[in-house]
């Protein structure tokens, strides 16, 4: 059964993920199953890691325990509420073994089941500032399947246009095949958008243009995708070409370093500009 991994810490943001995932999950019959992943206090690793639990250390883990339990049953709440009577509904579960990143990131890896996961920013958090951070640098760098990161001023509905960009690279045909197998039953319009300076391309196709093209057709089974060649400049630089075309709900990229993130976020001129991003963006794994 196909899941989606949903990573909580219990905060509005991050219940706003959730809530998110629950509704693609209905859409594309899936089930949801949640990790926490809220701090343990140092003292408390340590113990834990010792094996030993004193009566201190066991009334955490049964807090925690508790409160995984109650956000699982208000989000089954919600999902019943958005949803009409008799519909058939995903299974919502929850991992009570794994709690810190490295052990629910292994959990996840070795579940063949599942095709997503789905995380958030902290609450008031930028989402660029939090794709660079370490908690969720890891969870990319780690991710065998695509990872979604979700604002909390997302709107929760269908995806009906999707932009992925591209360098045009051999690779970038089976990132679109990972994205369309993941989206089909929503039969969104797919934008592969290349991103360039180079204002002297506006009324050619080059060479290499034409065999990604050729590559699209020959290796893509999805007729609702379209390439766009889109000409930035040094004030629409990265994400913020997206204001210039068609409103999109998602927008995906493939896993790329620290620096690659930096520049396409534009962090050197405007690091407050993010903040307007309220797409989720899904990150491909790395396939190179």
């Amino acid at each position: 059964m196909k899941t989606i991994a949903v990573l909580t810490d219990f905060s509005l943001c991050s219940e706003h993920a959730a809530i998110y995932a629950m509704h693609l999950a209905k859409k594309i019959k899936a089930n949801v199953v949640l990790y926490n992943l809220d701090p343990v206090p140092v003292p408390g690793k340590l113990v834990l890691a010792s094996g030993f639990l004193d009566d201190e250390d066991k009334d955490l883990r049964s807090e925690t325990n508790d409160r995984l339990e109650t956000f699982s049953t208000r989000l089954k709440n919600q999902l019943i509420e958005r949803s009409f009577p008799g519909s058939v509904l995903p299974e919502i579960t929850y991992d009570l073994d794994n709690q810190e990143i490295v052990d629910v990131m292994t959990s996840i890896v070795n579940n063949n089941e599942i095709i997503l996961i789905v995380t958030a920013p902290q609450d008031g958090q930028d989402i660029a500032n939090y794709m660079l951070s370490d908690h969720c640098q890891q969870i990319m760098h780690w991710a065998p399947v695509p990872v979604m990161i979700v604002p909390d001023t997302t709107l929760i509905r269908n995806p009906e246009k999707i932009a992925i960009t591209t360098n045009l690279g051999e690779q970038d045909t089976n990132y679109i095949n990972v994205l369309t197998n993941l989206v089909e039953q929503f039969s969104p319009e797919i934008m592969v958008s290349h991103l360039t300076e180079d204002r002297t391309l506006e009324n050619t196709t080059t060479p290499l243009e034409n065999r990604f093209l050729t590559s699209i057709y020959k290796n893509v089974a999805y007729g609702r995708v379209y390439y766009r060649r889109v000409i930035v400049g040094e004030q629409k630089k990265s994400w913020k070409w997206l204001n210039d075309n068609k409103k999109c709900d998602l927008l995906v990229i493939s896993h790329r370093s620290e620096g690659a993130l930096k520049e396409f976020f534009n962090l050197g001129r405007t690091p407050e500009i993010t903040h307007h991003i309220t797409i989720p963006i899904i990150v491909l794994p790395d396939m190179s």
